[in-house]
């Protein structure tokens, strides 16, 4: 276990490069005991964590809040968000990693998941100014994100899906400056080994026209870049806000390999299981 924390925590290291720039500059046997405490600090973090709340799986912790009655489409797959953005006229809540999931009555957005963050930064020894220090802190983060919208609370709905391809090319002129080389090369190299002999003369005078070739010279030439591809998938719904009924509009930022045609089939189950839109003239 230890050699399992030992290589997590130089990963980490070699990962980031805030910690690496300080973990490089100490000296072997500082940078050892750094490892060690960090091993110390990361252990007691995780247990204090796991005392403060046993961590529930995502699925398993939509099952367990599910209403009397209330049947949650399992044949609907779930939606993966990147970005979650919930507006209303006086407040916006942002949210990344985040799963949204249908049932017969309600859009049920969840996230449970757990941040762990190292920390090392240089500082001092509190009781003692003057005294070099760096500072090591393990950050554990564990939080759970439950927000059910009433399918009755929504009225409307949409899609919006994109497809960007960026195909691009260099075009340039290219000079001959190895024809301009080889011709100052062959000038002066002939003209001394020849000199004082008319061949010499010959020799330069080639040599001064290939230089003048090879700089005057020039023909178009191409570099394609690679093509770069964006694809965007977003879902969007405007509902009544769960607490205080004011408009609200959630969009939804899901990932770019969930099909078109699951989006589709939320869009249509939203429109024939919200009233407020299948409803609506």
């Amino acid at each position: 276990m230890a050699e399992q924390w030992r290589n997590k925590i130089l990963s980490e290291i070699n990962s980031r490069v805030d910690l690496m720039n300080i973990y490089a500059k100490q000296p072997p046997k500082l940078q050892e005991f750094i490892i060690r405490n960090f091993i110390d600090i990361s252990a007691k973090a995780q247990q204090t964590i796991i005392e403060l709340r046993d961590r529930m799986p995502v699925d398993g912790l939509v099952q367990s809040i599910l209403m009397t009655d209330e049947r949650l489409l399992t044949e609907l797959p779930p939606l993966k968000m990147h970005y979650l953005k919930i507006e209303t006229e006086k407040k916006t809540h942002e949210f990344h990693e985040t799963i949204a999931y249908l049932t017969d009555r309600r859009l049920i957005i969840v996230d449970a998941k757990r941040d762990d963050i190292p920390v090392m930064k240089e500082t001092t020894l509190p009781e003692d100014p003057k005294k070099y220090a760096i500072a090591l802190q393990r950050v554990i983060k564990d939080r759970v994100f439950f927000l059910p919208i009433s399918l009755s609370d929504i009225y409307n709905v949409q899609l919006n899906v994109s497809n960007e391809s960026i195909t691009g090319a260099y075009v340039y002129l290219q000079k001959y400056m190895i024809v301009a080389l080889l011709g100052a090369m062959l000038g002066i190299l002939g003209g001394l080994a020849l000199w004082p002999s008319p061949t010499a003369l010959v020799a330069i005078l080639l040599g001064f026209i290939l230089v003048i070739v090879g700089l005057v010279y020039s023909s178009p030439k191409v570099r394609y870049s690679a093509p770069v591809t964006v694809t965007t998938r977003q879902l969007g719904i405007m509902a009544y806000d769960p607490w205080f009924k004011e408009k609200s509009s959630i969009t939804m930022n899901v990932y770019e390999d969930i099909p078109l045609s699951v989006l589709l089939r939320w869009v249509s189950e939203f429109q024939t299981r919200c009233p407020l839109i299948s409803q609506a003239r």
